[in-house]
C-alpha cells in the first residue's frame, strides 16, 4: 500500500461518523392541503418524517391546482383483544368515524388461520379488501420471506361473506385501489424457491371480476433495459390521477429507478434512467404531484417534487428541489460491470453478468494503491444500489476504497440471474466476490435453515424430508464445514433476537475459530434482530468494524 493517509484514531472516526449522520434517509412524505394566499398564490406543505416544508409554490410549477385536492380515507386494523373485536378507523373530511364490528368476528378472527394486514375500504365502502397470509404449516417472517403463501380477500360488511379475489397458490402484497375505484393493482410472486425474486404486477377489475397480468416476470433484461419488478412494497399512493398508470421505485441492476407502468398496455417507462443520481425513491404521489428522494454513493438524500407528465410525454419530466444536499467533494464513485470467465460460467444459465459499485477518495493519485474494503450483500438474494450509505461514505472519507458487489444471484438483473445461485451457493457467489472483508448476520450452518434447502439446489416444499444425502450436501456448502481453512481475522456481530439465522450458529463458528487460534471477536447485541438496525447497534458495529480492519491491516 502507498503512504496514503488512513484515519486511525477512534475519536476522529467517531466524529466523522457523527458528522455524516446529519443526512437521514427519507422513507415517506405527506402532502398537505393547498392554501391560497390573499394575492392568489397557491402553496402547500410537504412533510417528511424529519421535517415540514412550506416552500412548494404551485404557480412556479405551472400547474393549476383548483379542485385537485381531495381527502383520502385511511384504514387501520388493530390487534384484536380477548373479545375478538376488530376496529376499523378512517378519516373523512377531518371527522373520525369508528366502526365496531361485532357480528363479523366469525369472519375476521383467528379461526380463518391467516393474518390480515394491508387493508383498505372497498369501492362504495361496502367492505374491506385485505391481504391474508396463511399461518399453516408455519409462519415465515415476512421481512425476509416475501413469498409466503397469501391471497387477496374481500369481506362484505353487510353479509359477512369473505371472498378470495386472487390465486390460492401464490404470494401477494401491496394491493392499491385506483382513484376511480375501478381497479386494484398488486404484486404477486410464486411461493417456495428463493425468498426474494422477480414479481408480477397484477390488476383486478372490481366490476368485471377479471384479473390480468400487467407486467410479467422478466427472465433476462429486455432490449429497453428493463429487468423486472423487485420492489418489496408499492407506495401507499402509486396511481396517477387518471387511474391509468402506476408508479414505483425499483432496482434495475445497481440503480434504483422511478418507473411508470401503463396498466392498459403493460409498457414500462423510466423517469430517471438518464439522471446522474443513482437511486430514486417514490415517497408519495398526490393528484400527479410526485414527492421523491434521490441520492448517490457520494451525495446524501435530497427531497424533490414534480408533476407526472401526460401519458407518452414521460421524457419531459422535470423536478424542483425542496431540500438540497451537496455531493461529498472528496468521494468519487463508478459502476463496474463484470462477466465471469468461461470456466466459471453457469451451464444452466449461461451468459449472465454482474456488477459492483466502487467508491474511492478523490484525492488519490493515478496509480496509487489504497486499502480496499469489499462488501457483498446478504440475502443471498438482495442488491446493493448506487445510493447514499452511511457506512461506506465514512469508510471512504477515512481513506479506504469500498467495493459493493452484486454477485450473480442478486436482485435487479432478471429472474434467471436469481435462479442461477441455488445449487451453487458457496462457489458461484464466492468466485464473483474474490474476497470478503465483513459479513453481517452470517449463516454458518445451512443444514438448519429453510431457505438453505433451496440455495443448496433442492426444491423446497412444506412436506420435504431432509434425507441424509440432502443434509450432507447442505453441510458441504456451509461455512462451518470449511472453518479449518480460515486464516483471516474474523469479527462476528450477532443480534440476540435474530429469528432469521439462529445466533447459536454464530457462537459455534466463533468457538471453532477460537479452537483453531484464528484471531476472532464476537459482538453481541441484545434487543437486535438479524439486521442489527437499531441506532446503537449500527453505530457500535461500524466503529468496531473500522477499528478491527485498521488493527489487522497494521495501518
Amino acid at each position: 500500500l502507498d503512504n496514503f493517509r488512513v484515519l486511525r484514531e477512534a475519536a476522529e472516526i467517531a466524529q466523522l461518523y457523527r458528522d455524516q449522520c446529519r443526512f437521514p434517509a427519507l422513507c415517506r412524505a405527506d402532502v398537505g392541503p393547498v392554501i391560497t394566499s390573499r394575492y392568489g398564490g397557491q402553496y402547500c406543505n410537504v412533510y417528511t418524517e424529519h421535517y415540514g416544508l412550506n416552500t412548494l409554490n404551485y404557480v412556479n410549477l405551472n400547474k393549476n391546482w383548483k379542485n385537485r385536492c381531495m381527502w383520502i380515507k385511511c384504514t387501520y386494523i388493530c390487534q384484536t383483544d380477548k373479545t375478538h373485536l376488530s376496529f376499523f378507523f378512517f378519516f373523512f373530511f377531518c371527522k373520525l368515524k369508528v366502526i365496531v364490528l361485532l357480528k363479523y368476528q366469525c369472519k375476521m378472527n383467528n379461526e380463518n388461520h391467516n393474518s390480515r394486514p394491508q387493508a383498505f375500504w372497498s369501492p362504495s365502502d361496502t367492505g374491506l379488501v385485505f391481504v391474508g397470509w396463511w399461518h399453516e404449516p408455519f409462519r415465515l417472517g415476512l421481512k425476509y420471506c416475501a413469498n409466503r403463501r397469501s391471497s387477496l380477500f374481500y369481506v362484505d360488511l353487510a353479509s359477512g361473506k369473505c371472498e378470495q379475489l386472487s390465486s390460492n397458490s401464490s404470494a401477494v402484497c401491496s394491493p392499491r385501489l385506483s382513484p376511480d375505484h375501478c381497479r386494484i393493482v398488486y404484486m404477486e410472486c410464486g411461493i417456495f424457491g428463493p425468498h426474494q425474486q422477480c414479481n408480477r404486477l397484477c390488476m383486478y377489475d372490481w366490476y368485471t371480476k377479471q384479473t390480468s397480468v400487467v407486467v410479467d416476470v422478466v427472465q433476462r433484461a429486455r432490449e429497453d433495459g428493463f429487468t423486472g419488478i423487485y420492489s418489496s412494497m408499492l407506495s401507499s399512493r402509486c396511481w396517477s390521477a387518471d387511474s391509468q398508470r402506476v408508479l414505483m421505485s425499483c432496482a434495475q441492476r445497481c440503480r434504483k429507478d422511478l418507473l411508470v407502468v401503463d396498466t392498459s398496455t403493460g409498457e414500462v417507462t423510466s423517469l430517471t434512467s438518464q439522471s446522474e443520481e443513482g437511486s430514486w425513491s417514490l415517497l408519495n404521489i398526490h393528484r400527479d404531484l410526485m414527492v421523491v428522494s434521490c441520492s448517490s454513493p457520494n451525495c446524501p438524500p435530497d427531497l424533490r417534487v414534480g408533476f407526472l407528465p401526460e401519458k407518452g410525454s414521460e421524457s419531459k419530466m422535470s423536478w424542483v428541489t425542496l431540500e438540497e444536499t451537496q455531493p461529498q467533494a472528496d468521494i468519487s464513485w463508478q459502476t463496474l460491470n463484470f462477466s465471469p470467465p468461461p470456466e466459471e460460467d453457469n451451464s444452466q444459465y449461461p451468459g449472465l453478468d454482474f456488477n459492483a459499485i466502487l467508491l474511492k477518495p478523490k484525492e488519490m493519485t493515478a496509480g496509487s494503491k489504497l486499502p480496499l474494503v469489499v462488501m457483498p450483500h446478504g440475502g443471498p438474494h438482495s442488491v446493493l444500489v448506487s445510493e447514499w450509505i452511511l457506512s461506506t461514505a465514512v469508510l471512504c472519507k477515512m481513506g479506504f476504497s469500498v467495493l459493493l458487489v452484486n454477485y450473480r444471484g442478486s436482485l435487479g438483473f432478471g429472474q434467471d440471474n436469481i435462479l442461477s445461485l441455488p445449487g451453487n451457493i458457496g462457489t458461484q457467489d464466492v468466485k464473483d466476490v474474490s474476497s470478503m472483508a465483513c459479513s453481517f448476520g452470517p449463516v454458518t450452518a445451512t443444514a438448519t435453515a429453510i431457505t438453505c434447502v433451496v440455495e443448496a439446489g433442492y426444491e423446497y416444499n412444506t412436506d420435504i424430508h431432509l434425507e441424509p444425502a440432502i443434509l450432507e450436501q447442505m453441510l458441504n456448502k456451509s461455512p462451518i464445514k470449511h472453518v479449518s481453512k480460515v486464516k483471516t481475522p474474523v469479527l462476528l456481530m450477532l443480534g440476540e433476537d435474530d429469528k432469521r439465522v439462529p445466533s447459536k450458529q454464530g457462537i459455534e463458528y466463533y468457538r471453532a475459530l477460537k479452537a483453531l487460534q484464528v484471531p476472532v471477536r464476537l459482538l453481541w447485541y441484545p434487543g437486535n434482530n438479524h439486521s442489527l438496525s437499531k441506532v446503537d447497534a449500527e453505530s457500535d458495529g461500524f466503529m468496531n468494524a473500522a477499528l478491527w480492519i485498521i488493527q489487522h491491516l497494521s495501518l
